[in-house]
């Protein structure tokens, strides 16, 4: 089946009650069907390296490129309804402790300008939102993070959230404050932006 297909048949998914997420992921590269088979035991093996190592894990290639451009464009069709906010915080989320040197980490600003669509924004056939709340996702997740069990966030606004910036928006330098986050880049940085991340070791001035 050629991409154009494939990408048809994801459209039309709202009709079409056999529909899986399944059908957005490169399940030849990356199995995560089979908790119990050998190749997807490899794969959480991998992903649990890679943690142990630099903190992140990263798999290239998980959704397939039509997916990819089908998820570009129901982003694009969300953004109008995000919430854009300009704050200014530390890399640690939390108020500075007055006692700690004026050139201590924790107690250098920066400002972070970005839009959010949250998930009661996301109508119930968005892909997006399919994909979140498919369980074979959460447990493979719950796999390559070591977990007998992961339950879903049940924050109904922040659970999902699509991050919309624009021109001279960002996201400043922070540590998360959550055991892990499950990211997808839809589209690339353009203008010099960058994602990086930093191993968990980095943190000595906690």
């Amino acid at each position: 089946m050629v991409g154009n297909e494939v990408a048809e048949r994801m459209q039309t998914k709202a009709v079409n009650e056999s529909w899986s997420p399944a059908a957005l992921l490169d399940l030849e590269r990356y199995p995560i069907l089979d908790l119990s088979g050998d190749a997807t035991r490899a794969l959480t093996r991998h992903c649990r390296e890679q943690l142990d190592r630099t903190g992140a894990c990263e798999l290239p290639g998980f959704l397939k490129p039509e997916a990819v451009a089908m998820l570009v464009r129901e982003g694009d069709s969300l953004a109008a309804r995000a919430y854009h906010s300009v704050v200014t915080g530390t890399p640690y989320l939390a108020a500075p402790d007055a006692s700690l040197p004026e050139d201590h980490p924790r107690k250098f600003f920066e400002p972070t300008s970005v839009g959010v669509v949250a998930y009661d924004q996301f109508p119930q056939d968005s892909a997006m939102r399919q994909l979140f709340e498919w369980n074979p996702l959460m447990e493979f997740i719950a796999a390559a993070l070591k977990k007998d069990l992961l339950y879903r966030y049940a924050d109904p606004m922040g659970a999902l959230n699509l991050a919309v910036m624009g021109d001279g928006e960002r996201l400043h330098w922070h540590f998360d404050q959550t055991d892990f986050v499950t990211s997808i880049r839809a589209a690339a940085f353009g203008g010099g932006r960058r994602f990086r991340i930093r191993p968990a070791d980095s943190q000595r001035h906690r």
